[in-house]
């Protein structure tokens, strides 16, 4: 067991390193994604549309921790560099997301 932040429960390994999940919003529900996702050996993890005649199961622990990804983007996205691309480079914009990385780890 692992512990993440303050506020959570105590999350296994095993949850947050499911490499083989797609974590998706509602609008992302389509049968044809949903088909594409299991031709790859990906287990979607969307919730149902509430116009879906047969809803399909899927991990509602799993799909909570989808908050720390777009926490994630939101903090990096504070960095105004990072947000506007200025970089023309690949290698130095990818410099300038691990730096605001290190900064977000850091405070």
């Amino acid at each position: 067991m692992r512990h993440t932040t303050a506020r959570s429960r105590h999350v296994s390994s095993t949850e947050l390193n499911q490499r083989n999940a797609c974590l998706a919003t509602r609008a992302y529900d389509s049968n044809e994604l949903r088909e594409e996702l299991d031709q790859r050996g990906t287990k979607p993890v969307i919730p149902n549309r509430s116009n879906r005649k047969r809803p399909f199961s899927f991990s509602k622990h799993l799909y909570k921790l989808r908050w720390r990804i777009e926490s994630a983007f939101s903090r990096l996205k504070d960095f105004r560099r990072v947000a506007t691309r200025y970089d023309k480079l690949a290698r130095n914009y990818l410099a300038s997301v691990c730096l605001a990385a290190a900064l977000v780890w850091w405070i």
